[in-house]
């Protein structure tokens, strides 16, 4: 396919001002008067060529459109014009069957798509080891209640447990009623990523801190959520347009991100 920027020696990006001036040099160099080489003649008429292109925004857009995407074909049409006299009532030509113009917007969807498919495959991968974690058996640790804290959050209150370990436990304002200092406390612990899953505290009436902000506490929907749209990613690959695929892939990378933060953080 001939370039026709670099038949008329312009950029791109050349405004029509650009195409006009070099054009216009180009033609003057080129002149019998003024180059007596044979070529001469071939070459002005490569570039009325792609002057008779380049000055017509119409057919511009569409000489792009076809440079960037050989692949479709695209067309250049004429633009239909219309007449200034009211009482010209010609009928147009009927414009002949062409191809639809290129969307960009798809390509590149289609694109981002394509290079990050990675994430529904780093989601799975990920989801199943966290699902093996999650259902072996945890490990339990008894540790002594040694103290409370509060922070407050604009206007609620967050408590917290500290452990005789160092460590601490978020926990509900219902549980830090009917806990106190010096009672045993057991903390269940995944055996692979040692991320809390329950506490209790045993006694007659044995207390569950129901408040555990861990991946595998209250934050266990997040892992579930990814798992499901990192397999649906998989799937839709062959049965769903690029649009729905491409949301799904904004959503599977966000749970991913958050579920990496949540282990991190752990």
């Amino acid at each position: 396919m001939k370039d026709y920027y670099q038949t008329l020696g312009v950029s791109r990006f050349a405004s029509a001002a650009d195409i006009r001036t070099a054009y216009r040099k180009l033609v003057r160099e080129l002149h019998p008067d003024k180059n007596p080489d044979p070529q001469a003649h071939e070459l002005i008429r490569e570039v009325n060529e792609a002057y008779e292109v380049l000055s017509n925004d119409t057919k511009r857009q569409a000489y792009d459109n076809r440079f960037n995407y050989p692949e479709l074909e695209i067309e250049i049409n004429e633009p239909v014009v219309v007449h200034r006299d009211p009482a010209y009532r010609r009928r147009a030509k009927p414009a002949t069957s062409a191809r639809p113009a290129v969307d960009g917007q798809l390509e590149l969807k289609k694109r981002i798509v394509a290079k990050t498919h990675f994430f529904f495959f780093a989601g799975t991968l990920l989801s199943v080891f966290l699902s093996f974690d999650y259902f072996l058996e945890p490990v339990a640790s008894t540790e002594t209640i040694v103290g409370f804290r509060s922070e407050n959050f604009r206007r609620s209150y967050q408590d917290y447990l500290l452990t005789s370990s160092g460590g601490e436990l978020k926990i509900a304002y219902e549980d830090r009623i009917s806990l106190r200092q010096g009672q045993q406390i057991v903390i269940y612990s995944s055996r692979l990523l040692t991320i809390q899953r329950k506490a209790v505290v045993p006694a007659e009436d044995p207390i569950i801190l129901t408040n555990l902000a861990t991946l595998y506490g209250n934050f266990l929907f997040v892992p579930v959520m990814l798992t499901i749209s990192s397999v649906l990613g998989l799937v839709a690959a062959r049965f769903s347009g690029v649009e729905f695929r491409l949301n799904l892939l904004i959503a599977n990378a966000f749970l991913l991100i958050f579920t990496l933060v949540l282990i991190i953080i752990h």
